[in-house]
């Protein structure tokens, strides 16, 4: 091949890559648990310890693996262990995406995990239980009207700001935490803030709004014995147990409410177990570059 031809060629293969690269959109890789994703992470930070979460399977929506981060304490009860964006965290989101033919629908988060560890610091609960606790020791809270009357704002408001932040807020929201302090130092918290449909049943009478409560106070024990498997421990896998009243995939007929133990009974409470085969957790789409 003669020189001139050479150059020619190379010049055609070179447009052609670089067209290529014009054209092509950013891939989405899907992962069977929500890998480590750290997008402030620089080389020389250290790997980010906070557990991996596992989540339930979704008939509508997608959970997204939100990425990890070395962010502030977000609880706003109880002894804060450290100051500063030093806590590993860990995020997992469960979005259901508007519908395209109702004009005023829009993308909702159904749910929100947070992991946090608090490595070598101790983090006690809240000392004074509140009308919030489930099992009365200040660690395990549950409301299911978070923002009403600005609440969610005044008394977890690092959590608040943090979650807007991100872009991560939809309305009307609960909120559910769970904290695992060690004797030796250093506790594991997870938040949740979730739709509060995915708790709350259809009542039909005035026995039903009585005992509409219970699944929820159930899901919430589920959900500390899930914290509690993973002891504090970095590099487990915190499984999210499944929410009792999960939105259908077509039409969301009234749920019945399941036989519950009392409220202050906690025997059945227990760790989901992890599904045979992972949920499919993608990771975020970058943005697409408006056409011109």
């Amino acid at each position: 091949m003669s020189k001139r031809a050479s150059v020619a060629l190379a010049a055609v293969l070179w447009f052609g890559v670089t067209q290529l690269g014009h054209c092509a959109m950013p891939a989405i890789d899907a992962v069977a648990d929500t890998a480590s994703v750290t997008p402030s992470a620089s080389a020389a930070e250290p790997a980010n310890p906070a557990p991996l979460i596992a989540v339930p399977p979704a008939s509508v929506g997608q959970w997204y693996n939100l990425g990890a981060y070395w962010a502030p304490w977000l609880a706003g009860d109880g002894p804060v262990p450290m100051s500063g964006p030093n806590a590993p965290t860990r995020v997992a989101g469960w979005l259901r995406p508007a519908n395209p033919k109702d004009k005023t629908s829009q993308n909702e988060w159904l749910a929100i995990v947070i992991v946090q560890l608090a490595p070598g610091t101790k983090a006690p609960c809240a000392i004074q239980a509140t009308s919030l606790d489930v099992a009365g020791s200040g660690c395990l809270r549950l409301r299911r009207n978070a923002d009403f009357d600005q609440w969610l704002q005044a008394a977890q408001p690092v959590l608040y700001r943090w979650v807007d932040k991100h872009g991560w807020s939809s309305l009307p929201r609960a909120w559910a935490a769970y904290r695992v302090p060690s004797a030796s130092g250093g506790a594991v918290e997870v938040h949740v803030l979730f739709t509060p449909s995915l708790i709350e049943p259809a009542t039909r009478n005035a026995s039903d709004f009585l005992t509409s409560g219970l699944p929820g106070q159930q899901w919430a024990r589920q959900l500390a014995a899930a914290v509690n498997a993973l002891n504090g421990a970095a590099g487990n896998v915190f499984t999210v147990p499944p929410f009792p009243f999960a939105p259908g995939p077509h039409v969301e007929p009234e749920a019945a409410l399941p036989d519950m133990l009392p409220a202050k009974s906690a025997a059945s409470a227990s760790a989901p177990a992890s599904p045979a085969v992972a949920e499919q957790i993608l990771h975020m789409p970058a943005a697409r570059p408006e056409q011109k």
